[in-house]
């Protein structure tokens, strides 16, 4: 550890008003410009931000707000406004967001939350995805970093689409009611195969990383051995699903979600 010494040598005294005033002016015309540049991303961003096409207003309120925590960075917003618009296309408001019967996908919340687990069926799945979503995004403000979290908010929101019935239906055809598949697996193959083909065709000269990297968040947001839950994209998304249900759970029982 550095002595009172060191840190002399490497904090030079300033000797002078007027050095002071200089080295303050200085410090100030470098936050303004820094401000002024953000302040300029912000704008373009939003006048630039592509129109979200949902009904439901809270997914117009997460989408430009996940827009500006990331810069309004293209791909990232491109991929928001495609899940958000799919929530809506597919009516995941028709679907539960927790399928009692499926064990593989309840195991976790049966852990968490014992029998009472099962009053989460009662949660839709477009209310739950948005809670997770919005729960990611949470975290997000507290991390920093964006650019580092940007995709693990993203699986946030795409993380339970393998349980949308109409999904379902189109991405495994004659295999739907030959046996249960995991909706993570599903989730899996949404992003693989549907959300990949719009993704290339906006995006034709991008690497194909960042969709494998979502592909497996989503696939195992619920792993069982111990190196998948020490990945920090993939934490990060169980833990804002555990926040989001914790906050379910509460509304059920006070009554709030009949």
């Amino acid at each position: 550890m550095a002595d009172y010494q060191d840190f002399k040598n490497i904090i030079k005294p300033i000797h002078s008003l007027r050095q002071l005033v200089a080295s303050y002016y200085v410090a100030e015309a470098i936050i303004d410009i820094r401000d002024e540049r953000k302040n300029k991303v912000k704008k373009y961003g939003k006048d630039s931000l592509p129109q979200l096409h949902c009904e439901n207003p809270r997914s117009k309120i997460l989408y430009e707000k996940f827009a500006e925590l990331v810069g309004f960075s293209p791909v990232f917003v491109f991929l928001v406004k495609r899940g958000l618009e799919t929530i809506e296309i597919y009516k995941f408001i028709d679907d539960p967001s927790v399928i009692t019967q499926a064990s593989q996908d309840t195991a976790h919340l049966s852990n968490a939350f014992g029998t009472t687990f099962a009053s989460l069926s009662r949660i839709n799945l477009e209310e739950h995805t948005l809670n997770v979503f919005e729960e990611g995004i949470k975290i997000g403000e507290k991390k920093g970093r964006i650019m580092q979290i940007a995709l693990p908010m993203v699986g946030c929101l795409f993380h339970d689409f393998g349980k949308s019935s109409k999904l379902r239906n189109e991405l495994l055809g004659e295999m739907v009611g030959k046996g249960y598949k995991a909706h993570a697996e599903v989730s899996d193959m949404y992003v693989r195969e549907l959300l990949a083909k719009d993704y290339h065709k906006v995006f034709p000269n991008n690497s194909i990383e960042t969709i494998e990297l979502l592909a497996n968040i989503v696939k195992n947001h619920h792993p069982n051995d111990r190196k998948k839950k020490s990945d920090t994209m993939i934490s990060m998304v169980i833990q804002a699903d555990m926040m989001a249900r914790k906050s379910e759970l509460a509304k059920v029982k006070k009554g709030l979600i009949k």
